[in-house]
């Protein structure tokens, strides 16, 4: 959170705690009460080597059933330190655990050795409403050894160079034993993860990434109580987590003209605050941010401040769903400015020695090895008003250059604006030959919004799309894992949408 935003948040909050009386924020997931082992355990040297080390296909014997996805992810910002975590994500009960991982020396045998744990909770989706039955605590040991020895002694991730590991990965495949618990009591009840097989590849004939898991609002929609609301940048970070790769946010205009990220109207189930209602537009941002509060008790964010913490803490490129045409420029025009503001800082450009100042005063890094921000920022045209006012702004000189588009529902707009994206509601069908036709050209194809695990399938099977926006993260990445195909072209038109 940036100094300006953080104050922003804490003087709302003392000020306006009366008007924004209600139920208060939701169920938080279970945490160790001590900080648990990785508290006092030392983060892995590069949060990069997991992807080599633990990814792949595994069968559990308990609470996450066969065919389970473990998922690697890094996230936070460069000059705070890029953090990793490991996820196992299911399709029974839309199951997921966000685990953190910790390297120490474990002196209770005759021979000390260095121990690699996970730490964190689980969590089962198909129950809206958090119990002892539904959510806890887990903790897993890393084993063979080689595993452990190859993440818990990596060489240190060189900041100035590109993000990853590069040695090899370990010949050994990795077994996690450990357990869970329910709520917040000890993890007791025995759980071994165990390889199966590999992860599919999901890269294109020429070596690009042509599949990628989209995300709804956020790594959960603020009604599965998962601790973080939906359409806030906290939410990216468990998107993250869970295994997505390019986020969906809403973005509507207050009536001073300030873009601000929520889906809806102001209602009792998107927000909380005696005085929070009725439409985003019907109130000013200052208003906003004294009377209304999100599920979980975050401000309603800004736009600018949003995307600069996604850019800077994620990967993720950015689908901005426009709720109305009058969004279209000035959200286009905060992406120029962030273009400016953001720099490639790992690897730092070529031109720059590595032991001089960078960035430069005023600038900040994006993530590591991420796209510019006119590859990231993509601005989506619902309707053809929108295709209309988007055409106006861009003859007028009114967008950021090189602006990036996504068009929802005709075909021939997505060429003839033209636009990089096309993202159909999937209630239309699969659309085979459209899907084919424009993969052809190099655009991305997708489909919104698809949580049925049947239906994801039908459509991972039948259209071959570049991507499926969903609330369930984990469970459309076990489902590729299980029946998906990567398509044959990239969409070379945007590195992804």
């Amino acid at each position: 959170m940036s100094s300006e935003r953080r104050a922003r948040v804490l003087v709302a909050a003392v000020v306006t705690a009366a008007a924004c009386a209600s139920s208060g924020p939701g169920p938080k997931p279970p945490t160790f009460s001590d900080g648990g082992l990785v508290a006092r355990s030392k983060a892995p040297p590069n949060p990069w080597s997991f992807q080599n080390a633990l990814e792949g296909v595994y069968d559990t014997t308990s609470r996450f059933g066969a065919n389970v996805v473990i998922h690697a992810s890094q996230w936070g910002a460069s000059d705070e330190g890029v953090k990793a975590s490991v996820s196992i994500l299911a399709a029974d009960h839309f199951a997921f655990a966000v685990m953190q991982p910790g390297c120490f020396l474990d002196t209770s045998g005759a021979t000390p050795i260095t121990r690699l744990v996970l730490e964190g909770y689980w969590r089962y989706l198909d129950d809206p409403d958090p119990s002892p039955s539904t959510t806890g605590l887990i903790r897993l040991f890393v084993s063979p050894q080689e595993i452990v020895d190859y993440v818990c002694n990596a060489p240190p991730w060189d900041k100035t160079a590109p993000p990853g590991d590069p040695r090899p990965a370990p010949a050994a495949h990795a077994t996690l034993t450990g357990g869970t618990g329910q709520g917040n009591d000890d993890p007791g009840a025995p759980l071994s993860v165990t390889w199966v097989r590999p992860r599919k590849s999901r890269l294109a004939a020429d070596g690009k990434p042509s599949f990628f898991v989209g995300v709804h609002h956020g790594g959960c929609v603020s009604t599965d109580n998962c601790g973080v609301s939906e359409n806030t940048p906290e939410t990216a970070i468990l998107a993250t987590q869970l295994g997505g790769d390019y986020l969906e946010l809403d973005i509507h205009l207050t009536k001073d003209e300030i873009p601000v990220v929520f889906h809806l109207g102001l209602s009792p189930a998107a927000s909380q605050g005696v005085y929070c209602k009725g439409q985003i537009e019907d109130s000013t941002y200052s208003e906003l941010l004294a009377n209304c509060r999100l599920p979980n008790g975050e401000v309603i964010p800004r736009v600018d401040e949003t995307l600069e913490i996604v850019f800077t803490r994620t990967d993720f490129p950015v689908y901005l769903d426009s709720k109305s045409p009058d969004v279209i420029v000035p959200v286009s025009q905060i992406l120029g400015q962030l273009q400016q503001k953001l720099v490639a800082c790992n690897p730092r450009p070529a031109n720059v020695a590595n032991d001089a100042p960078w960035p430069p005063p005023g600038k900040k890094c994006l993530f590591p090895g991420s796209g510019p921000v006119f590859q990231r920022g993509v601005i989506g045209l619902p309707a053809d008003d929108y295709v209309a006012a988007y055409r106006q702004a861009s003859a007028a000189g009114q967008l950021a250059p090189n602006q990036h588009c996504l068009v929802e529902v005709n075909v021939a707009d997505a060429t003839g604006v033209p636009c990089v994206a096309w993202m159909p509601r999937y209630t239309r069908g699969p659309m085979e030959s459209d899907v084919a036709m424009l993969q052809q050209q190099g655009l991305f194809v997708g489909f919104w919004t698809i949580n049925d695990p049947a239906t994801i399938d039908t459509f991972l099977v039948t259209a071959h799309p570049n991507g499926i926006l969903t609330n369930y993260l984990g469970l459309l990445n076990q489902r590729f894992e299980a029946v998906g195909v990567a398509p044959s072209i990239s969409p070379y038109k945007v590195v992804t949408p």
